[in-house]
């Protein structure tokens, strides 16, 4: 049985498919970098060269796919990757690379079953809009579309930026002036591995740079 619907996950949906169409300009990324005007632009490059000289894999799951920054990544290192997202906005503009390689499936995260198994399960900056109650339930559905010995691959912020508000939540504000509050938990590299059960989970790799972590770790194969 899903979870119960929680309210600040259902106005995140709607926040970042209105926000779809200014998401990459906000980061300040185009023709796969991120323009020096971002602050975390030399760790986002840092976090795109550890994720391209990960092993390839024939089948990745990427959660909360966006637009298609991080899709593009996982591309180089998969013989296939599909992409779950929310926001049919996202989604759309995602599949701007029209790349073979990708499915794409529009759906709550927390609603929906996977109905195959995936060598690698990735997820960028999503993890820290998972709501606290909620985190088991996700580290659950990993599980679930993992093959035993299989990867999951967190990258995300480790600590808030200087324009987040208290743990939980933030404030966001669009161009057009409308405003939603949507969740916002930073989690560091010991908050992640503790949340992948380590009797479950062991460490393959990982990078902190500057306030931004990757961590890639395994399942274990007797599970």
């Amino acid at each position: 049985m899903p979870p119960p619907r929680h309210p600040l996950v259902d106005v995140q949906i709607a926040y970042y498919d209105a926000r779809a169409t200014e998401y990459e300009s906000s980061l300040a990324f185009s023709d796969g970098r991120f323009a020096d005007r971002n602050p975390d632009a030399q760790a986002l490059w840092l976090l795109q060269q550890f994720v391209r000289s990960l092993s390839h894999v024939e089948t990745t799951l990427e959660v909360a796919c966006g637009t298609g920054i991080w899709t593009q990544e996982f591309v180089k290192i998969s013989g296939h990757v599909h992409a779950v997202d929310a926001s049919a906005n996202m989604i759309a503009l995602n599949r701007r690379a029209s790349n073979p390689k990708v499915t794409y499936e529009c759906a709550n995260i927390f609603e929906w079953n996977p109905s195959r198994r995936f060598e690698r399960v990735a997820a960028a900056f999503w993890l820290s809009h998972v709501p606290d109650d909620l985190l088991k339930a996700f580290v659950a559905k990993v599980d679930a579309a993992l093959l035993p010995g299989g990867q999951a691959l967190i990258i995300d912020e480790a600590m808030p930026g200087e324009s987040e508000c208290s743990p939980g939540r933030v404030a966001r504000e669009l161009h057009d002036g409308s405003h939603f509050e949507i969740v916002k938990n930073c989690r560091n590299g010991a908050e992640i591995r503790d949340a992948f059960d380590r009797t479950r989970y062991m460490l393959d790799a990982g990078l902190q740079t500057g306030r931004l972590v990757a961590l890639l770790m395994s399942r274990r194969q007797s599970l």
